[in-house]
């Protein structure tokens, strides 16, 4: 299936769980379906990266900490003996390879600057290779949700909701669940259990209580991570890490 048309296809039925973050605080306050979402959190540890990436993101480590030691030596040639939180918060923004906590903090400590005794020394460190590429990962994964957080979701949960309320029939077959009502009606065909995932696009599974066919309950799964590792590529127009992941 192409790309736009099984994004559709699966998102017609991915924003479901999502209701908690983006839905007014009573959209489904009467809602008999309960619904998560999983945490998407890649760690270092587990993840491999092919070895052009590993080498990219030494380049860019490299690359930042020439040009902050730059910015170092012509703002204390400036005469500037600190960083307030408004300029580190600038400078990681420039240079995601900073590890910088965001306080105020001295160039070197002056005796005779009273008011810079409470401030600490700044430190400038930075991230190593793989958390550079993680980071990457968990601010696309940020910016890309995985799922329709509107229209899509709020028809589907009306429609599990409905059949709930209502005690209407319904029946799962091959792993597809439909009620005739609805299709009599014209108002849904119905929707895979579960959904195929696909690296950009989140999967959703819907279960049904054991002590009651009329309880569902709907969880959006996590990303694969290492697939979207896999697949990540070099682009110095994915601002500001220079790392694609959406290549599918």
């Amino acid at each position: 299936m192409p790309r736009r048309a099984h994004r559709f296809a699966f998102l017609a039925f991915v924003g479901v769980v999502t209701i908690s973050s983006s839905m007014p605080a009573n959209g489904f306050e009467n809602s008999t379906i309960s619904y998560e979402v999983e945490s998407e959190t890649p760690a270092a540890a587990v993840l491999s990266w092919n070895p052009q990436l590993i080498t990219f993101a030494k380049s860019q480590i490299a690359h930042d900490k020439a040009h902050l030691k730059s910015y170092v030596r012509a703002t204390k040639a400036n005469g500037t003996a600190s960083l307030r939180v408004e300029d580190i918060k600038d400078l990681r923004k420039k240079y995601p390879a900073l590890l910088m906590t965001k306080k105020d903090c001295n160039f070197a400590f002056n005796f005779f600057d009273f008011a810079s005794w409470a401030r600490p020394t700044c430190e400038f460190k930075y991230v190593d290779a793989k958390a550079y590429l993680v980071a990457a990962m968990k601010a696309f994964l940020r910016a890309n949700p995985g799922y329709n957080p509107t229209e899509d979701r709020d028809s589907v949960v009306n429609y599990l909701d409905e059949i709930s309320n209502h005690h209407w029939d319904y029946k799962i077959r091959n792993g597809w669940f439909s009620c005739p009502k609805q299709i009599e009606m014209g108002t849904s065909a119905g929707f895979p259990m579960e959904s195929k995932s696909s690296p950009t696009v989140r999967a959703l599974r819907v279960t049904i209580s054991p002590a009651n066919k009329w309880h569902f309950s709907v969880t959006v799964l996590a990303r694969n991570f290492q697939t979207l590792a896999a697949n990540a590529k070099v682009s110095q127009t994915a601002a500001p890490y220079g790392i694609e992941f959406n290549n599918y």
